[in-house]
């Protein structure tokens, strides 16, 4: 670790082919590693470069080495969206398709957390597990969802990820592309069966998460597919209390034309006394046209 084997790192990732043959001829092993324990392997797949890959490989790269975190040249390639490099690394081993990494996320969340859709579809392919989850209980569907990649999300469903997964606070993928304000991916998860009146440990559902948020296209999208807009979450706050206190003139107004109950809430509190609190003069004239008090 350290000096020959930053040369030959440095070497592969800046993608000098002659250099990294001459430090090979020299007698630096093809695994040796730099201060971050990367290997020129993981260092060319990270650049997505396909024929200096080959000939490590040739070399006798080990194409399952991780660095100090265990992230390998498949993940690497993946993050990349470098889907030919990846395919290159799964036939070298077959058996890296599901390595997990210190953090628990194989090649496949990062693909889906990336929004590698090329990569996804090969990993899926190979039959990479759809439903692979990070140590704290976030999968894969919900890095794509979180990042609003509609079509991993589908390609995720297709290959058998769970839409009802929760994560260690209870959020689901819908939570997340909710959160986010990830239309597309929330229209993606409900169409393939996500609940959409699931509830987080703290009773938040995702109408109440995308309302706080003032994301209207997934309230919209909640809306449609029958979310309960009365829910409240364990501290009795519903949906339209969040928007009124976000000053969210136009989800308010779509929470109200779904029958949202614009009377006393938690601790006798209103929807119409948080909106004039906050100074958010818009939503206050909404809530008095839909009958607040």
């Amino acid at each position: 670790m350290g000096g020959d084997g930053a040369k030959l790192v440095g070497a592969a990732g800046d993608g000098d082919e002659r250099r990294v043959r001459e430090l090979l001829r020299d007698g630096v092993a093809v695994d040796a590693r730099d201060w971050d324990g990367l290997t020129a392997l993981v260092a060319a797949a990270a650049k997505g470069r396909a024929a200096l890959v080959g000939e490590l490989l040739g070399a006798g790269a080990d194409p399952a080495a991780g660095d100090k975190d265990n992230i390998t040249a498949l993940m690497e390639a993946a993050i990349g969206g470098h889907a030919d490099v990846a395919a290159r690394l799964l036939e070298a081993a077959p058996a890296s398709l599901d390595a997990a990494a210190a953090s628990g996320v194989t090649a496949l969340w990062l693909a889906a957390g990336e929004g590698r859709l090329a990569v996804a579809e090969l990993l899926l392919g190979r039959g990479a597990d759809a439903s692979n989850a990070r140590s704290d209980g976030i999968t894969a569907l919900m890095a794509a969802a979180t990042g609003g990649h509609a079509a991993v999300v589908a390609a995720l469903v297709r290959g058998g990820a769970d839409v009802a997964a929760a994560d260690r606070d209870g959020l689901t993928a819908l939570m997340n592309a909710a959160e986010n304000g990830t239309a597309a991916a929330a229209a993606a998860l409900l169409a393939a069966g996500a609940d959409v009146d699931a509830t987080s440990a703290t009773g938040f559902t995702p109408l109440i998460v995308a309302a706080a948020g003032g994301h209207d296209a997934v309230c919209a999208a909640l809306l449609d597919a029958g979310a309960d807009v009365g829910r409240r979450h364990d501290e009795g706050v519903d949906a339209l209390m969040y928007a009124a206190a976000g000053g969210h003139a136009s989800t308010a107004a779509l929470l109200a034309a779904g029958d949202a109950d614009v009377e006393p809430h938690k601790d006798d509190v209103t929807a119409l006394q948080v909106a004039a609190q906050g100074g958010h003069l818009a939503c206050v004239s909404l809530l008095l046209d839909a009958g607040a008090d």
